[in-house]
């Protein structure tokens, strides 16, 4: 599960309190980057690199990484007709003021787009974006309102098609009883009840759900009540680090069976640290990982920008919402938020380099009546090898059918 904090500042939204967050956004956090516009030398066509960059609770730097790496590579080859992308930072610092100012900034700077990311206010933020015309192209999904605002474009099916299939997992590779562990917040128990989807769509049973405290170092008594439950698999809608310490304690338990979660769930240093227990991971993702053969592209320009930089559905995502808004914009005279959010509603087929499948549209309503703007279901299956996830499909399945 994607790391958030889920205590939320009290929203100020009056003149001064707006006022200040601009300031702070201007200072710290929000600022351009010509990203390699050698080759591309008219007026730049700018994209807003937005959401929580940094904080002292959560950080996604390599959004900002992917972004500029696609950036870099295109700028390189001319741009688009010439125009050098720009890439336009804004960190919310995790604050509902400060995203209402870089919601204002990418009116003000008049960029074409907001680029994927992890956001939690977007709600505060559309009125802004709905305003000006400018679209949110592959936000990674994580609230109801990424799928349903007609601004939003996502490119994959984020929580939804990755928390679906751990459940799909957690049945197909142990057993039709499950246990899923939820933290004690409104996100973690929407997570959960994702995964809940995919158990039962997968023929499977959902026995007991477990309430671990969010960050709790000691998760004994979370694991002694699910192992209780004799559960075949465990689902976890867990945060990173959270989802190791709680299968440690499930595996010195006793458990021996799969322990599904997405791939974003566990960070590299996890799966060494849980060394042969890491090897019962399944795990769920909404996009193709570094490994794949067919994310040639966005490693090879990833490694050019910044080979130190994450590679996972973040920073691909943001590349890939560049190179879309990229292709789109090409051959047009209007360079404008409005004339691409145009013609990304009314496009039969927009390719999206095989990291989340090959191309969506969004001409027609996603399959899920709840998030008609998440059209795009498809999901990849991860174990562990050798301390390393590792793909266990060739192909994308889309966990609503199991096809």
């Amino acid at each position: 599960m994607i790391r958030r904090q889920f205590k939320l500042a009290t929203l100020a939204v009056g003149g001064v309190a707006l006022a200040a967050s601009l300031a702070a956004c201007s200072s710290s956090g929000a600022s351009s980057a010509g990203s390699g516009s050698s080759g591309a030398t008219a007026t730049p066509v700018k994209i807003m690199v937005t959401g929580t960059l940094s904080s002292p609770n959560l950080s996604y730097p390599q959004q900002q990484s992917g972004a500029e790496a696609a950036a870099k590579a295109i700028n390189a080859n001319g741009g688009i007709d010439g125009h050098p992308i720009q890439i336009v930072v804004c960190n919310d610092g995790l604050d509902p003021n400060k995203a209402i100012a870089c919601a204002q900034k990418a009116k003000d700077e008049g960029v074409v787009a907001l680029d994927g990311g992890i956001e939690e206010f977007s709600a505060q933020m559309w009125p802004k974006l709905e305003a000006s015309n400018i679209p949110w192209v592959a936000p990674v999904v994580i609230a109801a309102d990424q799928g349903t605002n007609k601004m939003s474009f996502p490119l994959s099916g984020g929580i939804t098609a990755a928390f679906m299939q751990t459940g799909r997992l957690a049945v197909e590779k142990g057993g039709k009883n499950v246990v899923i562990f939820e933290h004690e917040n409104s996100q973690a128990k929407f997570t959960g009840d994702i995964i809940a989807q995919g158990v039962k769509l997968a023929g499977g049973t959902v026995v007991k759900t477990v309430i671990s405290k969010l960050g709790s170092t000691d998760t004994s008594a979370a694991a002694a009540q699910a192992i209780a439950a004799h559960p075949d698999a465990i689902g976890c809608a867990c945060n990173q680090g959270d989802a190791a310490r709680l299968l440690q304690s499930v595996v010195q338990a006793g458990f021996k069976g799969p322990f599904a979660g997405s791939i974003s769930s566990f960070t590299n240093s996890d799966l060494s640290s849980l060394g042969s227990a890491a090897n019962q991971i399944v795990a769920g993702a909404d996009m193709l990982g570094p490994d794949a053969p067919a994310a040639a592209q966005w490693v090879s320009e990833m490694n050019a920008n910044d080979s130190k930089a994450e590679q996972d559905n973040i920073s691909g995502g943001a590349w890939l919402a560049v190179h879309v808004v990229a292709d789109l914009l090409k051959g047009q005279s209007d360079l404008s938020s409005k004339n691409l959010t145009s013609i990304l509603n009314t496009s039969p087929s927009i390719n999206i380099y095989g990291m989340a499948g090959d191309s969506v549209t969004f001409t027609k309503p996603g399959p899920i009546p709840a998030t008609p703007r998440v059209v795009n279901m498809n999901a990849m299956s991860y174990g562990v090898k050798d301390g390393k996830f590792a793909a266990t499909a060739t192909t994308f399945t889309n966990p609503l059918t199991g096809q």
